[in-house]
Order: structure tokens, then sequence, then C-alpha cells
């Protein structure tokens, strides 16, 4: 089976457990501290078991079989997905601010 790479926009630096949230890796805050605990989780090829770990613009972030990319977006912070994991430009709604 081929992995597929999901592209995660974000506004900025985010934390991993609140990227597995944003992504839909994780359905909760506690989940997502479950997982990187149980070593389920590397950032960049490597297991990562800080659920603070603050990650950058490009990083690889591979939860069980599920492989995603952060990719910083500058326009995201004036546009509301319409659901967590969102990836591509056109889901994006402006928002009420």
């Amino acid at each position: 089976m081929i992995a597929i790479t999901r592209q995660v926009k974000v506004e900025g630096e985010i934390r991993l457990d609140q990227f597995m949230k944003w992504a839909g890796a994780a359905s909760t805050g506690g989940q997502a501290k479950r997982i990187i605990q149980e070593g389920l989780v590397k950032v960049n090829d490597k297991v990562e078991n800080r659920r603070g770990r603050i990650l950058q613009n490009g990083d690889r972030v591979k939860v069980g079989e599920d492989d995603f990319l952060v990719l910083f977006c500058k326009e995201c912070s004036t546009l509301v997905p319409e659901k967590p994991g969102t990836d591509q430009l056109p889901e994006l709604r402006p928002s009420n601010n």
C-alpha cells in the first residue's frame, strides 16, 4: 500500500498535540497524548514523545499509517476551515471577524 501525504495548512507554529487534533489524527487532546506516549507518532522520521513539540513549516508528521505535511499559510488567519484537517483552500470560507 502506498502512503498518501496529506498537506495540512496552519497559521504558524503549532504544538504536536494541537496539530493532531487539527489534522483529524486525534479527536481529543487526551487521545493525542496517549497516541504520542505510545510511540506511534513520528516527526521527520523520528519517534516523538513530546506532545508540546513545536512543529515548523515543512515538518512531516506520521501517526500510525497516516502521513501529514505541515504547511504554514499566511491567509489562514483570515479564513476558517469548514472542518479540521482541511487541506484544500477551496474548502475554506472567510471568517466572520
